[in-house]
């Protein structure tokens, strides 16, 4: 794991007299202007890669920057410390020293200074060894440099070049990251000192500490933000009256082809999560949460995680995985209680993946002290990846929680679980798949499942060849070729001894064309062998839900299975049942830009993976804590998933809130109540509750025809990169640009058939502006991290989202001007059915972000979240918005109020010229707005 303690961040300064300021802090990066040119900082991995984690101090120390950085991992005999000190040794020069030491030796995968370079750099690195020298494009994949290395030049094309000296030489590997060695090992006591020069293109401002930089974000004009979740009588923002019946009471909802239908009319579910014991709050709690999601137009919560355990895992009696704690369960059927009251239908969610083991689950397994020893009622016994569709005892013991829990009579509704139309979803398990890579760790760690599993994947291949010598001839050298390296003993097909390995790296078109090739056909085959053991435990699973007596909707998991054949395979294995689902997340620490930036990147690039004849839900999703660009998420995700797209459910990501919105920033990575984030629900929500985006009458499909996956064949490439929960995806013959002007499907077919190429060209403007084929939407991409926007012209909504200052936006009548430099900007009726030339009440939202005070962001980088700790009461501040405004030409004349934080009149109003509005948040201090007609 890369582990970024310290950075340095350079990036071009007009208001300097040097091109490059540089400044040290706890995350890396380079950068000019706002594109990151490289990350620098430190990749460690304890014995056998095991994750290390760390602490980091810095400051300055006079002109220079020091940082003590302490790591230490499971087992390890003593924490490892690195002291790194930045100097700035010229006008156009860094250097870095860095002394390593431990009170104990023990030794490392590696410690190295990590250069990542972002995925759009184009460019060369050479490496230098005394005269010899050795030059590679970028990306360099995965290997490393012949000889220690003294010298690296990284040059981007037609630029000049970064040069890191190395003293004293090094190795130098690369896997995504070059990796500059600086130990393996240490001897206690004897430190191990290494020096990296930075020479620079052009001079460079030096920053020994965030604090000398003197950035504050909210530059004073920010104002406190202060919602009750107080609506009085005649609000016109909530959307509480929306859903006057319990959810339910029109019976379930159903799937018709590729959408939901609930009361005989298309339905979507407009949702977010909550997560581990937060699934049974208290009864205050409980009644909070359901009138603020109600008032906020959240129709669906998917209850996520809550069998994972007992405490704050979830609502198990210790020791059980199958006995829910009787206060916990009840408080569980009262919070469901209330938000079917309010109209909000449940998605249930059980666990995480393959269950962790209590005590009485180890018990019903038979060879479960090869998983780990038997848990006691303070700890479980984790099952890992993947174990879940090797072991049939893990598969009962999961099922077995969930079906019981769906014959659990809930006293507040009178229902089953299984019976109550508002349990709208049942998701079989999460984020799993038998195609990700988890079932080799258990080949190589269980005996009894490796042999279990052994003679099922032999008798599947008898089935398929025959016998050994149509196996033979299948294989080619393919037979017996994994053996101590992958940790698996002789084969032996007469006794029922071949081992199915593969996992994503080996079934990647890449390996299977170069590494892999001898071993093609055999990784195909496995590939497809663990395809149908998924098939085979959701046919189980899904036969027992019904057996329990739910009839709602079922899916299978969301989890991913590299690319090509393994991707498309667990794709179909997922779209056996009634929709498919799939999480996307966007930020992080690492990423501090827009999504507004690339056109279909980011948490929508998920809807590549839609399937022709099935509904779509993105059950996670959200912008990870520290980015501070959140509110375009649900945005983009409303106006082109749950519109242009047509998908028909949206989960935002969170693991808990406290029935209002969140009091500071950064209390958890992931907050759907964040201010920023929240604030825009009031338009959004009817925007995609309505359906105000039509879905796109042009359909981009992607052809897979399954018996051709058997030989590595799809007819198209695609592309997906994945670090953990943040994904991209994309192909060649329908790049993912295309979900920002026509719908994407795939399709699984019955005979070969071509993909056919989409031309984007016919969608895209002089300047670069993507219409959508509906002509509802229009997308610029950006040309730096903190630019792009869209805008949104239906009869029900106008909008312009994102960084579109000084430009004039006219939408059907209506003309947006925003004069801020990043905004979302709506208009919208504020009635379930309603237009802006009938409603005679059109609510204006003007929104930026939201910092806590003291917040500080530099090149997108987070350098100090303010003076505040875990739990703290705030008050947050909001970007104030000033835009420009004209209403539509029609009958009545308006009235502009003043709303407050909850959207009340607060008896203020704007005057209103020529149908024009000047908005302006600093003098307002608010985000809201109601257009009175009379």
């Amino acid at each position: 794991m890369l582990t970024r303690t310290t950075s340095l961040i350079l990036l071009c300064c007009a208001a300097s007299a040097a091109e490059l300021t540089a400044v040290v802090d706890g995350s890396q990066t380079l950068v000019r202007g706002q594109n990151v040119e490289f990350d620098l900082g430190v990749a460690a991995w304890g014995p056998e890669w095991a994750y290390m984690s760390w602490k980091a101090d810095t400051a300055a120390d006079g002109q220079a920057s020091l940082a003590t950085l302490t790591g230490t991992y499971g087992k390890a005999p003593a924490p490892t410390t690195i002291v790194r000190r930045v100097t700035p040794s010229g006008p156009r020069q860094l250097t870095s020293s860095f002394e390593l030491s431990s009170t104990a030796s023990q030794s490392y995968t590696l410690i190295a200074v990590a250069v990542s370079l972002p995925r759009a750099w184009q460019g060369s690195v050479t490496a230098h060894s005394g005269t010899a020298t050795e030059e590679k494009p970028w990306p360099l994949g995965k290997g490393s440099f012949a000889a220690p290395i003294d010298r690296l030049s990284l040059r981007p094309a037609g630029g000049a070049p970064y040069e890191l000296r190395i003293d004293p030489p090094a190795t130098v590997s690369f896997d995504g990251a070059l990796r500059i060695t600086l130990a393996e090992a240490l001897t206690a006591a004897q430190p191990i000192r290494s020096t990296i020069t930075l020479d620079l293109p052009s001079e460079v401002a030096f920053h020994p500490s965030p604090a000398s930089l003197g950035v504050e974000s909210t530059d004073g004009r920010w104002f406190p933000w202060t919602p009750k979740a107080a609506y009085a009588a005649g609000n016109a923002f909530t959307l509480a009256g929306w859903d006057a019946r319990p959810a339910g009471a029109a019976g379930r909802i159903t799937r018709r082809d590729d959408g939901l239908m609930y009361d005989g009319k298309p339905f979507r579910l407009w949702g977010l999560n909550i997560c581990y014991a937060s699934c049974a709050p208290d009864k205050a709690l409980a009644d909070a949460r359901a009138a603020f999601y109600a008032a906020h137009g959240i129709n669906a919560v998917r209850l996520h995680k809550f069998g994972d355990g007992s405490g704050w895992q979830g609502l198990l009696k210790p020791g059980s995985n199958l006995e829910f704690d009787p206060a916990a369960l009840d408080r569980m059927d009262y919070f469901i209680a209330q938000l079917k009251a309010k109209g909000i239908f449940v998605k249930l969610s059980n666990s995480f993946g393959s269950l962790s083991l209590a005590s009485d689950g180890w018990d019903r397994i038979p060879y479960a002290a090869e998983i780990g020893p038997r848990p006691d009622a303070k700890r479980q016994l984790n099952t890992g990846a993947g174990t879940l569709f090797l072991s049939e005892e893990l598969q009962d013991i999961h099922m077995a929680q969930v079906t019981g829990l769906l014959k659990h009579v809930n006293p507040y509704t009178k229902q089953t679980y299984a019976e109550d139309p508002a349990i709208a979803i049942v998701e079989m398990v999460n984020e799993e798949s038998a195609l990700f890579g988890g079932p080799i760790r258990i080949l190589q760690t269980v005996p009894t499942l490796r042999e279990r599993t052994a003679q099922r994947f032999t008798a599947w291949l008898k089935t398929r060849y025959g016998d050994e010598a149509g196996l033979r001839a299948a294989w080619g050298g393919g037979l017996q070729s994994f053996g101590p390296h992958e940790k698996m003993p002789v084969e032996d097909f007469a006794g029922g001894k071949i081992y199915p390995v593969g996992a994503p790296w080996y079934w990647d078109p890449d390996q299977l064309a170069g590494q892999m090739a001898a071993r093609k056909q055999r990784l195909l085959d496995t590939a497809l062998f663990y395809k149908e053991v998924q098939d085979a435990f959701y046919d189980r699973y899904s036969k027992a839900l019904r057996d329990a007596g739910y009839a709602g909707l079922v899916m299978a998991s969301n989890w991913q299975a590299g690319r090509a054949a393994s991707h498309f395979y667990n794709l179909h294995s997922d779209a056996r049942f009634d929709l498919v689902d799939r999480h996307n997340y966007f930020g992080g620490k690492d990423v501090g830009g827009s999504m507004l930036r690339v056109p279909g990147a980011g948490s929508l690039s998920a809807g590549m993976q839609q399937v022709a004849g099935r509904p779509f839900s993105l059950s996670e999703w959200i912008h990870v804590y520290p980015n501070q660009w959140g509110a375009e998420g649900p945005a983009i995700i409303g106006a082109y998933g749950l519109g242009l797209q047509g998908w028909d459910i949206s989960y935002l990501f969170q693991n808990r809130d406290a029935g209002r919105q969140a009091t500071m920033i950064g209390d958890d990575q992931w907050e759907a109540t964040t201010p920023h984030l929240i604030a825009p629900f009031f338009a959004i929500s009817r925007q995609v509750r309505r359906g105000d985006v039509a879905v796109s009458p042009v359909v981009a499909p992607m052809h897979v025809h399954l018996d051709s996956l058997r030989r590595g064949e799809i007819g198209f490439t695609d592309q997906t990169r994945q670090e953990y929960d943040i994904k991209v995806f994309d192909t060649d013959k329908v790049p993912a640009a295309t979900l920002a002007v026509a719908r994407t499907a795939v399709r699984f077919v019955d005979a070969p058939t071509p993909t056919p190429a989409f031309d984007l060209a016919s969608y895209r403007d002089a300047v670069g502006v993507l219409t959508s084929a509906g002509k509802q939407l229009r997308w610029m991409g950006g040309t730096t991290p903190e630019s792009g926007w869209f805008t949104i012209d239906t009869p029900a909504t106008k909008a312009v989202i994102g960084f579109a200052q000084g430009g004039s936006h006219d939408l059907g009548g209506v003309r947006i001007v925003p004069r801020s430099r990043y905004a979302l900007i709506y208009l919208t009726a504020a009635s379930p059915n309603g237009t802006l030339a009938q409603d005679d009440r059109l609510l204006i939202t003007a929104s930026g972000r939201s910092h806590n005070r003291g917040m500080r962001y530099f090149a997108g980088q987070l350098l100090d979240r303010g003076p505040v700790k875990r739990g703290d009461a705030g008050p947050v501040l909001m970007e104030p918005v000033t835009a420009s405004i004209t209403l539509p030409k029609r009958t009545g004349t308006p009235t502009v109020h003043v709303c407050d934080h909850d959207g009340n009149r607060t008896g203020r109003t704007l005057p209103v010229v020529d149908c024009t509005i000047e908005i302006d948040g600093v003098a307002t201090q608010t985000v809201y707005y109601e257009v009175e007609y009379r």
